[in-house]
């Protein structure tokens, strides 16, 4: 309801230009800026700054028009109002208007404290089951979505509502938005279950955003940080990762003979022993084909480093623009793989976790190799190679 009230509040300045453009100004100022909360609490101000400075010059203009003589003379009363001409009721209208916008805006933004993106406390069944029935069946059917799970993948999210696993979806791809709108299929309600919440953790800037957010909360999506993972598999979830990351997004190109993966991020496999949670691999066949981007890697790799973002970036598909290429997506599950027993507090410069570490990374992508090499021709790619990238 926050959502809808300021969608609407943003939608309504529309009439009037100047309120508009201040509006968007606020909505990019937010999609870029809204991870520091001090940046926050400085918006929200101008907000009501703004408010303020409404009911000042609107107010006056009213009061002018209403109680003095200078605007009162050659008037019947107060039946000048609604007479031809009269700009006190659009006053009136534009005062009302920016009450509406400011404070729903400021009851939206309360959201942005509240780190729903960490808590996932915005996931909502009701929008996740009107969604896959009115959207994202649709996207499955224009990918020819499908997936092949392996005998102790089948089902295994269907049997109890608390079975707590990490999922990993390889590769990353441009955009890996498959790693969102499969776990709401009615296929994967078929074939792997839906009694455990499935959470999806993608990168923050995708929680920057008024709306885009909101959407992708609604579907269980969270931040991709080591706290909101815990918290998730501390509810008994399911949570979905995709390790290659932007790393794995500068290698990524459209090919049918070739796959690389990054293998040198091992947190989620730290993450696996020190919570007791199974890894369970996954591939999507095809995800690096959906989109392409623009290849220079030199560039990218710097900016990687400097910045944490590969710029540049500019994904085309259909077309040249940035519309998936509708190409059959398969998705492969793999068995669950348990952790190793481990008593120790998780610590960093743990030598026995350390050790446990890299002999999980070295069974966990020799388990995902086999993966690949037992259903690529099934999925369409017998020529296809995969290559693995470590530092």
């Amino acid at each position: 309801m926050p959502t809808i009230i300021a969608l609407c509040s943003y939608l309504a300045p529309l009439l009037h230009p100047t309120r508009a453009a201040f509006m968007c100004a606020i909505t990019i100022t937010l999609f870029t800026l809204a991870a520091n909360d001090v940046l926050k609490r400085v918006l929200q101000a101008a907000l009501w700054l703004t408010l303020g400075v409404s009911v000042y010059e609107r107010g006056g203009l009213i009061m002018k028009e209403l109680f003095t003589d200078e605007g009162y003379h050659q008037r019947d009363g107060y039946s000048y109002l609604f007479q031809e001409g009269s700009e006190v009721l659009w006053n009136i209208f534009l005062l009302l208007e920016d009450f509406v916008c400011v404070i729903a805006w400021m009851y939206y933004s309360r959201s942005f404290f509240r780190r729903p993106e960490v808590t996932g406390s915005q996931y909502h069944q009701p929008f996740a089951d009107w969604m896959r029935r009115w959207v994202i069946d649709d996207v499955a059917n224009y990918f020819s979505f499908r997936i092949i799970a392996e005998p102790k993948a089948k089902n295994f999210l269907g049997k109890a509502k608390k079975k707590k696993h990490i999922l990993l979806l390889h590769p990353h791809g441009i955009f890996p938005g498959t790693a969102m709108w499969a776990p709401h299929t009615t296929e994967w309600m078929n074939k792997i279950g839906s009694a455990t919440t499935v959470t999806t953790h993608a990168a923050s800037i995708l929680f920057n955003g008024p709306f885009q957010r909101d959407l992708i909360m609604g579907l269980g999506g969270r931040v991709v940080t080591r706290t909101s993972i815990v918290r998730s598999l501390d509810e008994g979830n399911c949570a979905v990762i995709v390790p290659g990351g932007q790393a794995e997004m500068i290698l990524s190109h459209r090919s049918n003979t070739e796959m690389h993966l990054v293998t040198h991020h091992v947190g989620f496999i730290r993450l696996a022993i020190t919570e007791r949670a199974p890894l369970v691999p996954t591939i999507s066949f095809n995800e690096a084909n959906k989109l392409d981007n623009i290849h220079c890697h030199s560039i990218q790799k710097a900016f990687l480093k400097r910045v944490g973002f590969g710029f540049p970036v500019l994904p085309h598909g259909r077309w040249y623009l940035p519309i998936p290429i509708n190409q059959p997506i398969t998705l492969v599950i793999g068995d669950p793989i348990p952790p190793p027993p481990y008593d120790g507090n998780g610590e960093r410069g743990d030598v026995e976790l350390e050790e446990l570490v890299r002999a999980m990374k070295d069974l966990y992508f020799k388990k995902l190799r086999e993966l690949f090499e037992k259903h690529k021709a099934e999925c369409g790619y017998p020529e296809m190679k995969l290559f693995y990238h470590d530092k």
